[in-house]
């Protein structure tokens, strides 16, 4: 067998079908979307295969190999996040290790991480905080991308912040990162978490579902920890707490003075009316044109 062979096979199971003319599988399929299956069967492949080179089509596949593709083929059938199936996602220019069941990294993430290094790229030595780091890809990646800044992280779950360890490890940062663990909604400007303070900025991806959506979200999210996606009755109950705590805890001085937050598009406009008096507030789009992402500038930065 060589890989095209492999990559014919893999789709197979991940159809659970043998046509692929429809777009979805069919009642007898893992109802997966046929452009979800070429995803995956191309990223196990290439997973496997160790190599995303289009030479891959004429190599050699050892039986072990094939056994590997079936299996993480099938479990993404059984609806099981590709980033987990693969233990290893691609945030930005870093690989990062993805594992049940902490958030996984969205493409709109990138675009908040994208829109913060465009406004605060040109300063150096700022701290930051980052509240709910999940599998810590907003804040290694503005680590990696900017040297000379340090960060604080904290989450309520602990296998959030492990990942985030692990994974600053495996990015090289891992001495300008501290974590603890910390739930927001019950934290106090004089928590320990926030003794490095006061922060430059704080940026935060939020659990924003409201809780009447949780049981309508697709398959795969049953993967992921309910703690890091829903938000309570009106979705808002997080990024409550992280607005009435930040101008205690972000700095007065200094050019920065940002609050950031990634939020579902109906929100950004219901913030407006929950921002501390004085600060001002832009909306940003995501790539698909939606409202995103909310900066809140305090004391007139």
């Amino acid at each position: 067998m060589r890989g095209r062979d492999l990559l014919h096979a893999v789709r197979r199971v991940l159809l659970g079908s043998s046509s692929s003319s429809s777009r979805h599988a069919g009642s007898a399929g893992s109802g997966l979307t046929v452009e979800e299956v070429s995803v995956a069967a191309r990223e196990i492949v290439y997973h496997v295969l160790g190599t995303r080179a289009s030479s891959s089509c004429e190599m050699e596949v050892t039986p072990e190999q094939q056994e590997r593709a079936h299996s993480l083929a099938h479990r993404r059938a059984c609806r099981e996040p590709l980033q987990y199936v693969l233990g290893e996602w691609d945030f930005r220019d870093q690989t990062l290790t993805m594992r049940s069941p902490v958030l996984i990294p969205r493409p709109e993430t990138e675009v908040l991480v994208d829109l913060i290094q465009r406004k605060l790229r040109q300063q150096h030595g700022l701290h930051f905080l980052e509240i709910g780091v999940g599998s810590g890809a907003i804040s290694l990646s503005l680590l990696h991308e900017n040297p000379s800044w340090t960060a604080t992280g904290i989450d309520l779950d602990d296998a959030a912040i492990q990942l985030t360890q692990h994974n600053a490890s495996r990015c090289g940062v891992a001495d300008r990162l501290t974590l603890h663990k910390q739930d927001i909604t019950t934290a106090t400007p004089s928590s320990p978490c926030f003794s490095s303070g006061p922060f430059d900025f704080v940026v935060s991806n939020p659990p924003y579902i409201r809780r009447d959506e949780m049981p309508k979200l697709a398959p795969e999210l049953r993967y992921e920890n309910d703690m890091a996606l829903c938000g309570g009755e009106d979705g808002l109950d997080v990024t409550r707490a992280i607005l009435d705590i930040a101008p205690h805890i972000i700095s007065r001085t200094g050019g920065a003075r940002q609050l950031w937050l990634e939020l579902s598009p109906p929100q950004c406009s219901a913030v407006a009316r929950l921002v501390p008096p004085g600060c001002v507030l832009h909306v940003h789009l995501d790539q698909y044109g939606h409202e995103r992402f909310v900066q809140v500038n305090l004391w007139d930065g």
